[in-house]
C-alpha cells in the first residue's frame, strides 16, 4: 500500500514491529465450532437466553460453509441466531438461518437458472429419499459415486463437484439424470 502512496511509509514501519499471520476460517475449519460456541455463550448471556440447541448436523453445515466474511461473519451470524431465537423461539429457525447463509454464496456458472442456483447452494438437511424412484442397489456406478461424494462432502454440492473433478453444473445435470434429489 505504501508503494502506491496510500499508506505512510513511516507509519507502516512503526506498526510493522510484530507480524501475526492468522489464516482465514476456510483454512481453520476445526476452530469454527470453538468460535461458534464462544460467540453463542457470549450472546446468550448478553440477551439473557438460556437454551439454544444446535445439532451436530447443523454444526457440520456451519463448519462446511466457506465464511467469506471470516470471524466477523461468524460472530454476526451467531448474534443473529440468538436474536432470532429471542423473538421467534422456534427450533426450526436455526435450519432456516443456515439455509439463508448458504443462499448468500454466488455460483459462477452461468448455465444454471435462478431456481437451480437457489437449490444448488442449499445444504441437504435430510438425506433420506435422495434417490427418486431408484433402489440404492440398482443404481449405476456413476450414480453411486456421485452419492458417495455428496455424502462425504456433507451434501455440499460445490465440494462434491470438486471432489469428482467436475463443475457444479455438470454435477447438477448428472443428479437430474439419475434422479438424485437433495
Amino acid at each position: 500500500m505504501w508503494a502506491k502512496k496510500k499508506f505512510r511509509k513511516d507509519l507502516f514501519f512503526r506498526l510493522n514491529v510484530l507480524r501475526i499471520s492468522i489464516p482465514s476460517l476456510q483454512k481453520r475449519k476445526e476452530d469454527i465450532p470453538l468460535l461458534f460456541e464462544y460467540f453463542l455463550k457470549y450472546y446468550k448471556q448478553k440477551h439473557a437466553i438460556e437454551k439454544i440447541n444446535v445439532t451436530p448436523y447443523q454444526m457440520q453445515n456451519l463448519v462446511n460453509y466457506q465464511w467469506p466474511g471470516n470471524i466477523r461473519q461468524l460472530k454476526y451470524f451467531t448474534e443473529r441466531l440468538v436474536l432470532h431465537q429471542l423473538f421467534d423461539n422456534k427450533e426450526e429457525g436455526i435450519d432456516k438461518l443456515i439455509l439463508e447463509l448458504y443462499k448468500i454464496i454466488e455460483i459462477p456458472n452461468n448455465d444454471l437458472d435462478e431456481n437451480e442456483i437457489e437449490k444448488e447452494n442449499q445444504p441437504c438437511l435430510n438425506d433420506s429419499n435422495m434417490f427418486n424412484n431408484n433402489s440404492d442397489d440398482m443404481l449405476p456406478p456413476e450414480a453411486k459415486e456421485i452419492f458417495s461424494a455428496l455424502k462425504a462432502s456433507y451434501f455440499n454440492k460445490g465440494r462434491a463437484a470438486k471432489a469428482l473433478g467436475i463443475s457444479r453444473a455438470t454435477l447438477w445435470r448428472k443428479m437430474k439424470k439419475f434422479s438424485i434429489t437433495c
